[in-house]
């Protein structure tokens, strides 16, 4: 009888213990799909209306925030300079007051040491300008809305700086194969799919932007000739007003208003999401931006480098863009040998800052 009653106790509690581990298994499962947001989640949507939210920056009369050299040397002291050039290229001379930054760091940089919002503007300055537009362009989509990428890069700056990055890269090669043919937009597709795991319209954006900024600048730029020799492989856009695209276009391409065609309204659904797509204006500068732009938003985008200067640089200098010339947009500002430290430029920045409160409260005293 013992036997019996010892034998019922031990099958009660194994019963209970299943039961229990049961219990836990479930509770467990559905926490973990829980934990799994991207599946009830359209990451892309979020992104967008955030985007929207935040107002839209590459859809606004703003955009794309470029400086000249004038009013930069016309500032100097008042703005942040972040110069991306290599090490070697910098020490050679630079801009008085820039620091060294390569892109690699130049987010976090942004992030943890620059504090951005101590100067009128923070200025990025690259060869050319094309991969300091590109850069600047993410920095807006996190919010720091002060930055500008310096027009034409370093080599508007001086004259003992080589222009060959521009020089070598102007032509008028392909300017007696335009179109005037107007082609129509892609019908409206769905927007490409995201898979961050990110659950906010910012945790997305965040991500896309360190995702974007990683691959590089590479990754996001088309040579010419490339084009050209596979043109069919592309959707074409020529990013600039209807009246320029009716004196001449490339091949195919189609014309999307800058500042206002890639909105969520208007035609950035007729982008096509299976297709890579190439983006074109006058220097390369404000597709960069829009190149930048699109990659975040998961697109296979692409700016061809130096722009229409690449192909018809004689026909810009009629006055139908932005053309790159020499004699005219190379300045002689001084430059400056030797190595700027990060740290030592920030701190005169903060203490200079402090000396001006302390001024202005002795006055008000």
């Amino acid at each position: 009888m013992n036997n019996i009653k010892l034998y019922l106790s031990i099958l009660i509690i194994i019963s209970f213990s299943v039961l229990v581990s049961c219990s836990n298994d479930s509770v467990s499962g559905k926490k973990k799909i829980i934990e799994e947001p991207a599946k009830d989640v359209n990451e892309s949507e979020l992104l967008i209306d955030f985007i929207n939210k935040s107002g839209d920056f590459i859809n606004t009369k703003k955009m794309p925030t470029i400086i000249k050299a004038v009013d930069v040397y016309d500032n100097l002291g008042k703005y942040l300079i972040i110069d991306i050039r290599n090490n070697d290229d910098y020490m050679d001379g630079h801009i008085d007051g820039a620091v060294n930054v390569t892109v690699k760091e130049l987010i976090n940089f942004m992030f943890s040491e620059a504090n951005p919002g101590n100067y009128e503007k923070v200025i990025i300055a690259g060869y050319s300008g094309q991969t300091a537009s590109y850069y600047t362009s993410l920095l807006h989509l996190l919010g720091y809305g002060n930055v500008y990428s310096l027009k034409w890069g370093m080599i508007s700056w001086s004259k003992e700086i080589s222009p060959n990055k521009w020089g070598a890269n102007i032509s008028n090669k392909y300017a007696g194969s335009l179109e005037t043919k107007s082609y129509p937009k892609g019908g409206k597709a769905s927007l490409p799919i995201l898979n961050t795991g990110k659950t906010t319209g910012y945790g997305i954006m965040k991500a896309r932007v360190n995702k974007v900024a990683e691959d590089g600048f590479k990754s996001g730029y088309i040579k010419i000739d490339k084009l050209i020799k596979e043109q069919d492989k592309y959707y074409i856009v020529s990013y600039w007003p209807a009246t320029v695209y009716g004196h001449g276009h490339l091949a195919g391409s189609i014309n999307y208003l800058p500042k206002e065609s890639l909105a969520i309204d208007k035609s950035l659904a007729t982008l096509p999401t299976d297709k890579p797509i190439v983006l074109y204006c006058y220097s390369g500068h404000h597709t960069a931006f829009v190149a930048a732009y699109l990659r975040v938003l998961g697109y296979d985008a692409y700016t061809l480098l130096y722009g229409t200067n690449s192909f018809m640089n004689g026909k810009m200098k009629t006055g139908i863009g932005h053309a790159f010339d020499p004699n005219k947009e190379v300045n002689d500002y001084p430059l400056v040998p030797g190595e700027i430290l990060v740290d030592k430029k920030i701190t005169e920045k903060e203490n200079s800052k402090t000396d001006s409160l302390k001024v202005s409260s002795k006055k008000e005293d």
